[in-house]
């Protein structure tokens, strides 16, 4: 059990694990465009109460599964959530992972506010807006994943098996910037450690993590290379995918995923900015990355968004790829200024 567990934290746990048990019809949920953290965290909560307790949690999501996290067990089983409120009404627990705010799910968290279910929010992200009937929320944490393996860990019924440990590996390799970012601390590598022993394989999960892409993701990669630009004497960096860069590699609005990395690995460059148009609406996600001592996550809350510390994220409707750039060019100056 992590050593960052504090008493409020436990007790917070010990009330989630009560309702988990107590509940006949769970339901888990996590945040549009999910990365591995949420897909990974969603899995091992979902395994986790099905081989705990036996019961199988619906998964809801707005999004397909990312191609890269399909290997992971049961990814099958999560559905795309379509607006029919009649699926989730018999719920009498929901599960929400890895957001601070039920406005990121969209069109679910709307319909869930109808839902009379008890509400549980487990995120490791800072100033939580919204308030469940339990609340688990530790910024100090690496990862969502991290938090969900505390939860099982305080259960005296549970066991992590392989296909726990594998999801939870996943989730926390994937939003610790693969153990680089800076909360990793001995205390992750104890976790990892134990993941290692319960079954989960670092070389697998790597390799279809991140180095099995389809060609269309590899041509996307490419016009985000193309597009690639850098301002403030090289200090930031621009990279765009536009409707037609999707067209042109076939591709799809969830395969920008991980593309932002990119953004940060030309010599010089202190800032990343990946904009990126979706293929359907008006709507551009900006995600943002930074290096060193800037806080990536300022830049993305001068646009309505949100996240950590070097890697942040914002959406934005009515605007332009190219006033976006103006605009975040001026907010960046300023940053790298201080």
């Amino acid at each position: 059990m992590s050593s960052k567990l504090n008493s409020e934290l436990k007790r917070k746990f010990e009330q989630a694990i009560e309702l988990i048990r107590s509940s006949k019809k769970p339901l888990i949920t996590t945040h549009i465009n999910p990365d591995g953290d949420a897909i990974g965290s969603v899995l091992a909560m979902s395994a986790y109460i099905a081989k705990t307790y036996g019961k199988t949690p619906k998964i809801y999501i707005h999004n397909p599964v990312p191609y890269n996290y399909k290997f992971l067990p049961n990814s099958d089983k999560i559905e795309e959530y379509d607006g029919d409120v009649s699926k989730i009404e018999s719920a009498d627990l929901i599960i929400v992972l890895d957001l601070n705010d039920f406005k990121r799910l969209k069109k679910f968290g709307e319909d869930m506010s109808k839902v009379k279910a008890k509400k549980i929010l487990v995120d490791h992200h800072s100033d939580p807006k919204s308030k469940p009937d339990v609340l688990i929320s530790d910024p100090e944490a690496t990862s969502t994943g991290e938090l969900v393996y505390r939860l099982i860990s305080m259960d005296p019924d549970a066991v992590i098996d392989k296909d726990i440990a594998s999801c939870l590996y996943a989730a926390i390799l994937t939003d610790t910037g693969s153990f680089r970012f800076p909360r990793t601390d001995s205390e992750t590598h104890r976790i990892i450690s134990d993941l290692i022993e319960k079954g989960a394989d670092p070389s697998e999960i790597y390799e279809k993590i991140y180095n099995r892409r389809p060609l269309r993701v590899i041509k996307l990669i490419g016009e985000a290379f193309a597009s690639a630009e850098t301002r403030l004497e090289g200090a930031l960096c621009f990279m765009s995918i536009t409707r037609e860069s999707l067209r042109k590699a076939q591709a799809f609005d969830e395969d920008v995923e991980d593309i932002a990395e990119h953004t940060v690995t030309i010599d010089g460059v202190k800032i990343g900015v990946l904009l990126s148009e979706n293929s359907k609406t008006d709507e551009i996600r900006i995600s943002f990355r930074s290096k060193e001592n800037i806080e990536a996550r300022k830049l993305a809350v001068k646009f309505g968004g949100g996240g950590h510390f070097h890697a942040a994220g914002a959406r934005v409707n009515g605007q332009t790829v190219e006033a976006l750039k103006g605009l975040i060019e001026i907010e960046a100056k300023k940053l790298l200024e201080k």
